[in-house]
């Protein structure tokens, strides 16, 4: 992501290089150590104000739109298209393979739906492409595509001859020089905002360093995440980018976590106690409001409280704090304290609460008063259904109406809560 420049070293004779060892010369440098570079041309980057980051996420959906609109003027792009459209139809492709969507998931049926629609309008537009140029644009700009697919689009007409692509030779040049600008304008700005949060990543890797996978890994898998967010971002929705790829950095890492973080076989018996003692773990936070003790999990499990401690140990990923991270750095300096307030939580805190005070004042009196007492917010602590009736003289099942019309409301891309509310 970031071009290591060149170290610079001392003249030999201040150093004394021919009086050391050979082995000594064939030692890399701390300005070497690749961490290092990586760390020093990471926090050479600034970070950027939310309105740097609006203009950067316009200039990506221009660059995308421009792009597509290029696109549309091919016609082989426009048959290919039509093919894709098909091929979602028969379900011979994957429609995750094909649909992006900005808060992640999997597509549902109305994006599906509506993405068989646009192509299928689009294939009929191209029948006579000169006539429908401008609503054939339209429906470019409009479909929720993968950026991967509209790459491989573009290599695919690169790939064309002008006979191919049915286009004089001197448009088909002149189209290419436009693709190949505004894929470069589109290029340039997610790198900067990549590299602009790439301290973020680290930030949030740091948490997970008990997990059994290096700094470096850790860091890697977040980046991919952030690499994500990047190509799903829409800053018309309002909220800060780092908001928004937190989620995407800690799903990578977890789910990186997940599939290769456990390197001691633990035996067979002692993890399904483990399953077990976790899910009872959480079923009595959800019900206590904080985490339960050895001996309130033993009680509900019916595990003696000494093997529930057993197990909770032997689940334990043993990292040594003396590993060597770097040249002359270890694992211990590293490990976050987690007594100390997070700078980074508290900032994406402060965005969510406004983002959610912005939204709230969207709904009625009553409405924004009942999601406030489900859900805990201002700092107090959630009521059930049947609490918050009692409060009203209402039935629970009314309460639950007037709470799901609410969520629905909440939930309009408009309010830029659709990450947040599931």
């Amino acid at each position: 992501m970031l071009e290591a420049r060149p170290a610079s070293f001392p003249d030999d004779e201040e150093v004394g290089l021919a009086a050391e060892p050979a082995e000594e010369e064939a030692r890399p440098r701390p300005e070497e150590d690749p961490v290092r570079l990586y760390f020093g041309e990471m926090g050479r980057v600034r970070l950027l104000t939310a309105a740097q980051e609006v203009q950067i996420g316009r200039r990506i959906e221009t660059g995308q739109v421009e792009l597509r609109r290029a696109l549309g003027a091919v016609p082989a792009a426009l048959r290919a298209l039509g093919e894709l459209g098909d091929r979602l139809r028969r379900k011979d492709i994957d429609p995750d393979d094909v649909i992006v969507l900005p808060e992640g998931g999997e597509v549902g049926d109305a994006e599906l739906r509506g993405t068989l629609r646009g192509l299928a309008r689009l294939r009929r537009l191209a029948k006579a492409p000169a006539a429908n140029r401008e609503a054939i644009q339209e429906i470019l700009a409009a479909l929720p595509l993968k950026p991967g697919l509209v790459d491989d689009l573009v290599a695919r007409v690169r790939g064309l001859s002008p006979r191919e692509a049915k286009l004089p030779e001197r448009r088909f040049q002149a189209l290419l020089a436009r693709i190949e600008t505004h894929e470069a304008d589109v290029r340039q700005a997610k790198r900067e905002l990549t590299e602009a949060n790439l301290r973020l990543v680290v930030s949030i890797a740091k948490r997970y360093l008990r997990s059994g996978l290096p700094l470096l890994d850790l860091v890697q898998e977040g980046n991919l995440g952030l690499l994500r967010a990047v190509d799903r971002f829409q800053y018309r929705r309002g909220f800060k980018f780092s908001t928004y790829a937190t989620w995407w950095i800690r799903q990578a890492i977890t789910r990186a976590i997940a599939d290769r973080g456990r390197t001691i076989r633990i035996p067979v018996h002692l993890m399904e106690a483990f399953y077990k003692v976790s899910r009872i773990s959480r079923e009595l936070t959800g019900q206590l409001g904080r985490a339960p003790t050895p001996e309130e999990v033993a009680r509900r499990s019916g595990i003696p409280p000494a093997k529930v401690r057993l197990v909770l140990e032997s689940a334990r990923r043993p990292v040594s704090l003396e590993a060597p991270i770097g040249e002359d750095a270890h694992l211990g300096e590293l490990i976050e304290d987690t007594s100390a307030p997070s700078p980074v939580d508290g900032l994406l805190g402060e965005d969510r609460a406004a983002q959610v005070e912005r939204a709230l004042g969207h709904l009625s009196a009553k409405e924004r008063q009942i999601v406030r007492l489900r859900f805990g917010l201002g700092n107090d602590e959630p009521l059930t259904l049947e609490q918050i009736g009692e409060r009203y003289g209402l039935t629970r099942e009314r309460i639950r109406q007037i709470e799901m019309k609410a969520l629905a409301k909440l939930k309009n891309p408009r309010l830029g809560l659709e990450a947040f509310t599931g």
